[in-house]
């Protein structure tokens, strides 16, 4: 629960970011998801993990 919570105060620090920093922080969660795709095979997610995303899809 405190995951979904922090994700969501950082979403909400977003609207206040520049363009240039909030594509400089896309680069890095690409990057970050492309050595994970390399070093993890399927990553095991957790029930928070998981409301997370139903939250993020509505």
């Amino acid at each position: 629960m405190l995951n979904i919570f922090h994700s969501l105060v950082l979403a909400g620090l977003g609207f206040f970011k520049t363009r240039r920093r909030l594509a400089i922080e896309v680069l890095a969660l690409r990057h970050q998801l492309g050595v994970l795709k390399r070093s993890v095979k399927r990553p095991r997610l957790t029930n928070t993990d998981r409301g997370l995303w139903v939250l993020l899809s509505r």
